[in-house]
């Protein structure tokens, strides 16, 4: 390369830079999907270079989109998935993302060699590179517009599985269709062995990697720029090496490490190194997906889509309605299989809104491209894949927000919306305390005065919201769920001061799961777990795991001293447990003493009065049990809390 394209080609990611950030900023405030406005920038710079002749922009090879952008892309995308959000819908995300997507897969097949004369082994071929969805569009406006999050999870887990499922189906498939060989009985055999290898060695890989990377977190917890660069090595790294070295699936691979660096390494960090990482996540991820529908568009050849017009819309046509046919035909049969019972069903405009934001993205790019340049079938499948891209982008994207609102998706739950705006009074709150410590001498008592009469009228506009949003039972149902979340929050900060072990934060917040399932889907949860009131039925299930443990040291003392499994550290963290529980019960108790100070009305004051006495017999039980530890276990009590204290004046 020589110097003056080298400097045209540094001006021009200069400027890229600065546009993309520009583009970001105009979309937000117009509501337009972002990834759309990248796409038309894209054409506006390829029209632009040949029309004056611009030289020296740079280009993007498939490679550095397969193994760089992508493994970003997911690894971000990944890293803020909930595990315990993600396992209330486990098996129907994963139906959605395996069976559906082999539906669709089928669909397309078909319709392709039946009225294109296609293969059906290359017809398939496209099926599978094409029905992998990508819903970053739509995410986006669901979080702009306040859309249900559990369809949010629902959306972005079912992308993120079927991302993967398209990629290991893609390959199957390619060996009869590109490798021309013949179909025979024991390619099926063959293939599906090459599937549970891929499908199964990709998640154990993705793990080790995922709990290898926790583990430095915990080495390397107060170093948040060496923290942020171990991530992106274990993004590119856990990509490239399960496709290079295993001949696995970088996709799940990258999925699997993120989503437990998310959920295990960042409670061995701070919240402030954790929102450190997430920063600087958001950022890669914002700019590896503007490289790759930016030069998706602008490395376009338009002369595609001068011939074969008929056969594009057909195939637009086909993949829509095998999108529709996967997404419907999946939800009926989880929401009527008795195997998926303890998940919550799909509401009938949940499919609509799923259907319709079957976006096409970066995968089916990435698959296009990787096939090599001697099959015969690769031109007509970049027009096939641009032009479903760019359709499912341009129609679907720009109208599913029209769609969300015309099935009233587009408002918060009420609860949400009531918690919201009892957030909003306390933080009124604190700016009138804030202003009654300002100085008369510093400040005119005009201007203060002005200050208070604004906090007076948005006090009372957020006040007559809640009176007006809320029925008794609706605003004691916000508490209870604004209660998990105090304790949550609380949870999170004592384990940051040591105050527990590991064990302790993952039992105490999966009660915590249990607690918020049965009060977001009363009908989905008998009472085995949940006792009156809420209350966690464990102290029988402790008791029985310690009379197990004995039962065990006696015949495999060997076997429990090198697991760590004792009877003190049973106890010790039943003991912390229960401790944890009274931090948390405590706070809750306060937020509903700020609560009350706000609220008015008879019927509203009654539901924080039963919120209150659930939290009180909450503590009055946890009491009684860390008293009797006490007194059996004198030893174990005293030494957790020596412990407790060297750890906190460290």
């Amino acid at each position: 390369m020589d110097q003056h394209h080298f400097i045209e080609s540094v001006i021009f990611i200069g400027a890229f830079l600065a546009a993309i950030g520009i583009l970001q900023f105009v979309t937000k405030k117009i509501s337009f999907p972002f990834t759309v406005a990248l796409l038309l920038a894209g054409f506006v710079t390829q029209f632009a270079s040949h029309f004056f002749h611009i030289g020296g922009i740079l280009t993007l090879s498939p490679d550095i989109i397969f193994f760089v952008l992508l493994p970003i892309l997911l690894f971000e995308a990944s890293l803020h998935i909930n595990i315990h959000e993600f396992k209330r819908q486990f098996k129907t995300i994963t139906f959605l993302a395996t069976f559906g997507l082999l539906v669709s897969i089928f669909v397309v097949g078909v319709a392709l060699a039946f009225f294109l004369g296609m293969p059906l082994p290359v017809a398939l071929l496209f099926g599978a590179l094409i029905s992998a969805t990508d819903p970053i569009a739509v995410l986006a406006l669901f979080k702009s517009l306040g859309a249900p999050k559990r369809l949010a999870l629902l959306a972005d887990g079912e992308s993120m599985f079927n991302d993967a499922t398209a990629v290991i189906a893609f390959r199957v498939i390619s060996t009869c269709a590109v490798a021309q060989t013949a179909f025979r009985p024991l390619t099926l055999v063959e293939s599906t062995a090459q599937f549970l290898y891929v499908f199964i060695g990709s998640i154990i890989l993705g793990a080790i990697i995922g709990f290898v990377s926790s583990w430095l977190f915990e080495r390397l917890k107060v170093d948040r720029i060496l923290l942020a660069s171990v991530t992106t090595g274990v993004a590119i790294f856990s990509f490239a090496g399960a496709e290079h070295f295993f001949h696995l699936s970088g996709v799940i691979t990258t999925v699997i490490a993120g989503v437990i660096v998310g959920n295990i390494g960042r409670r061995r960090v701070s919240g402030e190194v954790m929102h450190y990482i997430e920063e600087f996540w958001e950022y890669a991820g914002f700019f590896a997906l503007s490289l790759v529908f930016f030069f998706a568009a602008y490395q376009l050849d338009l002369s595609l889509f001068q011939s074969q017009l008929p056969s594009l819309a057909f195939v637009i046509f086909v993949v829509l309605v095998a999108r529709a046919i996967s997404v419907y035909l999946t939800a009926y049969l989880s929401n009527k299989l008795p195997f998926f019972n303890d998940e919550p069903n799909i509401p009938m405009s949940w499919q609509h809104i799923l259907n319709w934001g079957g976006l096409r993205g970066v995968i089916p790019l990435v698959l296009v491209y990787s096939l090599p340049d001697n099959f015969a079938f690769k031109e007509t499948f970049l027009q096939f894949t641009f032009a479903t891209l760019l359709f499912t982008l341009f129609v679907n994207g720009l109208t599913i927000k029209s769609l969300l609102v015309k099935l009233k998706l587009h408002l918060p739950r009420k609860e949400e919306q009531i918690i919201a705006d009892e957030l909003a009074l306390f933080e009124i709150d604190e700016k009138r305390q804030k202003l009654n410590q300002l100085s008369s001498k510093e400040f005119s008592s005009t201007v203060i005065s002005h200050m208070e009469k604004e906090l007076k009228i948005q006090e009372s506009k957020y006040k007559n919201e809640l009176l007006s949003l809320s029925t008794p039972e609706e605003f004691l149902t916000s508490l209870k769920l604004q209660a998990l979340s105090i304790e949550r929050a609380s949870l999170r900060k004592l384990f940051e001061q040591g105050r527990f072990t590991e064990v302790v934060f993952h039992e105490f917040e999966s009660e915590l799961d249990i607690q918020q399932d049965a009060l977001e889907y009363p009908g989905l949860h008998g009472m085995r777990t949940i006792g009156r009131e809420g209350m966690i039925n464990a102290g029988a299930s402790f008791r029985k795991k310690v009379f197990k443990l004995r039962k065990f040291a006696t015949s495999f003392g060997w076997l429990s001293r090198f697991l760590d499994l004792t009877e003190d550290s049973i106890i010790r963290d039943r003991y912390g447990l229960l401790r944890a529980r009274l931090f948390t019960s405590f706070a809750v108790l306060d937020y509903l003493d700020r609560v009350e100070k706000i609220m008015t009305g008879k019927e509203l004051k009654k539901a924080i009065d039963v919120v209150r006495s659930m939290q009180k017999k909450f503590i009055a039980s946890n009491n009684s049990e860390v008293v009797e530890l006490e007194k059996k276990y004198p030893h174990i009590a005293l030494t957790y809390q020596q412990k407790t204290i060297q750890t906190l004046i460290r």
